[in-house]
């Protein structure tokens, strides 16, 4: 009897691109975690080689975002068309329910006094605050970029990121996907190196400007581009693997406002590694588990700081507690960070993104 091939259609593909992929959720939750451990030796006051690169992890974050929103568009066959109204109203469900709520009750803890918690806020100033973290301005400006809740900079980051997309996605499309990276790449240097000339009291622009750092984002839909057009996944790590090289000889080249491209480039190559070689579907508990936790990044992110301050605070009133050294203080920091997180997931984000998701009529798993 003729074997039976099931006929894959436009919808199935590109569903199948949509899909989660258990290796980039479990690398989600690493960076996750790489994060919570660098904030928590940063409030524990721990001085440690390797924590301190923890802030790669929103580098991970932020080059999945571009992998992940560029994947049904550039990697599926065929692809999907691009809808602009989908692309905003789905962003908006997906992001802007959870980050508002963690925005206003920060807001609300810095007016009511409690601000071992959050970064203090004058209550004078706390409309304008407030209004640049919902607007997603914050990052532009040095009073805010830190306030209410230190690690919102990069959700205005993100927001930037979201913006160039559309642009990216048309240019990868039309052009080789190698021109169009190496034109990321000069953009993104030629940024850091006017905002360290013209602007060099403002270096918080050279964290929080997308066009500074855009290589992260870009890289992401690079990977989706190359994928697409058919390259091996040896191919694909090889070409990783050089732009990091590259990303390292910048950084030795000149240092200074090139380091962060040194740290990216690491990234790059781990990022692709997961993408490339790990495994696409959860099949054990453990693994299982370890994707929930990758899903519910985003809540733990938002949270962590918050409830790993609120637990440090809480030992000092703990005799039996007060005495706990460093190492100890620290992995209670970052597990404080994962229980919210994971609370915050199930009882804010999937209802209120599921809701927002619902009214607009748009997807909000990415």
């Amino acid at each position: 009897m003729r074997d039976i091939v099931p006929r894959v259609t436009t919808e199935t593909a590109q569903k199948s691109a949509s899909a989660r992929l258990a290796s980039l959720d479990i690398g989600r939750m690493a960076a996750c975690w790489y994060v919570m451990l660098f904030h928590a030796a940063i409030d524990v006051h721990v001085q440690n080689v390797v924590l301190s690169y923890g802030f790669s992890g929103v580098q991970f974050f932020m080059m999945l975002s571009g992998y992940v929103l560029a994947r049904p568009h550039l990697e599926a066959q065929p692809n999907r068309p691009f809808a602009m109204r989908r692309y905003v109203l789905g962003r908006v469900a997906r992001i802007l329910p959870p980050y508002y709520v963690v925005v206003l009750v920060a807001a609300a803890m810095a007016f009511l006094g409690h601000g071992s918690s959050v970064t203090p806020v004058p209550r004078a100033e706390l409309p304008w605050h407030v209004f640049a973290h919902l607007a997603f301005i914050h990052t532009f400006f040095a009073s805010t970029f830190h306030s209410i809740v230190s690690v919102l900079w990069s959700m205005g980051l993100e927001c930037q990121y979201y913006v160039v997309l559309p642009a990216l996605l048309v240019a990868f499309r039309a052009r080789r996907p190698l021109l169009v990276m190496a034109v990321v790449i000069v953009i993104t240097i030629l940024t850091r190196e006017a905002l360290a000339a013209w602007l060099p009291d403002h270096g918080y622009l050279e964290q929080g400007f997308g066009l500074a750092r855009l290589t992260e984002f870009g890289a992401g839909v690079a990977l989706a581009a190359l994928l697409g057009r058919g390259w091996s996944s040896k191919r694909v790590f090889g070409f990783a693997i050089v732009l990091g090289g590259l990303g390292f000889a910048s950084a030795a080249w000149r240092g200074g406002v090139f380091d962060e491209l040194r740290v990216q480039g690491v990234v790059l190559v781990a990022f692709a590694a997961l993408r490339l070689f790990g495994p696409a579907v959860a099949r054990g508990a453990g693994t299982r588990l370890l994707q929930l936790l990758g899903e519910a990044s985003y809540s733990t992110y938002l949270v962590h700081t918050l409830a790993g301050k609120t637990m440090l605070a809480g030992l000092g009133h703990l005799p039996a507690l007060a005495t706990l050294g460093s190492g100890a203080r620290v992995a209670l920091y970052a597990l404080a960070g994962q229980v919210v997180g994971l609370g915050f997931y199930f009882v804010v984000e999937k209802p209120t993104t599921h809701w927002a998701g619902r009214l607009v009529g748009r997807p909000t798993h990415t």
